[in-house]
């Protein structure tokens, strides 16, 4: 592999220098109470890397100690001036001395290495770190769904998924005090609504701190509830457990907001068809009375009506009875067969009541359509007969025959 594949690899997946420098002070408040009442701490960083650690510490006058296994991070650490070893870091061990550490790092490096080597790491740094010292690890936390199945593949080194609840067991074996985990670094979605499930995904804590103490007197003073106001700067997010926790409570309660309108809608329907209910019968009692009138009235009008139909019958029967008269005359039937009689007439007819009108006008032009048609029939058959001889032979012989009759 290319001596500076990894340096490179750092510069575009880590970040920028000056970026991490920045992210390094969440744990400012941790280390304060680190090293409060201690003369000349010393920190010891195992898998240094680029060296941003060392150099935070640096600037602040603390002693502090690099190990880092590729020779160009090496080389660009020392060219900053900071005091880096280069090597394997479980050999290194071996050669510092005993309890001369005040705090210990591994960032992102044991998931680099076998469980074996991790355990012997854990030794090592157990046997450096003197009495009030404390280990602190950080690495990639499985416990996101992206982490666990793409970004840790990002580093083809990267071998060990670190399990929290066996880095605590083994802390513990090895003889560490209250080993605690937290989780930090939440992804870009951690602060969206927990209602969203992109956030169970991408909002969930990325990286797992582990911090174990060596004895219970360094332990106590890291736990303790005076001393613990330097969680707040550590970046915790949830968990996905808790995420989903979170998201499943905003479920329940979006579903109990629903079913509260739900219910006040139903609620709302119920009152107001009791009202619609209750004015269809207050509509019914008013319009019983409202029936009872009309059926009374009809009753008071009936004879009435009665005689206004009898009226209208016998009106209609006189005229029918007068036109039958005039029809028998000759001059008069010309007169009222004439178009100016008739205009007069439907002028008059007009001036009726309507229950009258109507009727008497369908009956006009009946008779006046079956005069006219009765008119050309008669001009017809006296053409026919000036025309035909036989027809004047039969009429001869008909009227002699009734001549005849007459003597």
């Amino acid at each position: 592999m290319d001596s500076d594949y990894y340096l490179e690899f750092e510069n575009k997946f880590r970040g920028d220098r000056k970026v991490i420098l920045e992210g390094l002070t969440k744990y400012d408040p941790l280390i304060d109470i680190i090293i409060e009442k201690i003369d000349h701490p010393r920190f010891l960083d195992i898998g240094c890397g680029r060296g941003e650690w060392l150099e935070k510490w640096d600037k602040n006058k603390i002693e502090s100690v690099g190990i880092e296994e590729d020779l160009r991070m090496v080389e660009l650490c020392r060219d900053i001036n900071l005091n880096v070893l280069h090597g394997d870091a479980l050999e290194i061990l071996d050669n510092l001395p005993k309890e001369s550490f005040t705090l210990i790092t591994i960032f992102h490096m044991i998931e680099h290495i076998e469980n074996e080597k991790i355990m012997t790491l854990l030794s090592k740094c157990k046997e450096l770190l003197n009495e009030d010292g404390v280990l602190l690890i950080e690495t990639p936390s499985i416990d996101s769904l992206l982490v666990s199945t793409k970004t840790f593949y990002i580093d083809p080194t990267h071998i060990n998924h670190i399990n929290p609840d066996s880095l605590i067991f083994n802390l513990d074996k090895i003889g560490f005090k209250s080993s605690k985990n937290f989780y930090i670094n939440g992804g870009p979605l951690q602060n969206a609504s927990s209602f969203k499930i992109t956030r169970v995904l991408n909002g969930v804590a990325q990286d797992l701190l582990t911090i174990a103490a060596k004895t219970d007197h360094s332990a106590n003073r890291l736990f303790s509830e005076e001393n613990n106001y330097w969680k707040a700067n550590l970046n915790l997010a949830p968990t996905t457990l808790e995420a989903a926790i979170e998201f499943d409570l905003d479920n329940i309660r979006f579903r109990q907001e629903i079913k509260k309108i739900e219910d006040q809608i139903s609620k709302d329907n119920k009152r107001e068809i009791q009202l619609l209910k209750e004015e269809i019968l207050y509509l019914k009692s008013d319009l019983k009375y409202v029936l009872i009138f009309i059926r009374n009235l009809k009753l008071l009008l009936k004879p009435f009506v009665k005689f206004i139909r009898y009226i209208k019958q016998k009106i209609l029967n006189l005229f029918k009875l007068l036109l039958n008269k005039f029809a028998m005359y000759i001059s008069i039937r010309k007169i009222i067969n004439s178009r100016i009689f008739l205009y007069i007439f439907k002028f008059l007819v007009r001036l009726l009541p309507k229950f009258m009108k109507n009727r008497t006008l369908y009956k006009i032009d009946k008779l006046y359509q079956s005069n006219f048609l009765s008119n050309r029939f008669n001009s017809q058959l006296l053409l026919h007969y000036s025309n035909s001889k036989q027809s004047k032979y039969y009429y001869k012989l008909i009227k002699n025959r009734m001549s005849n009759k007459e003597t």
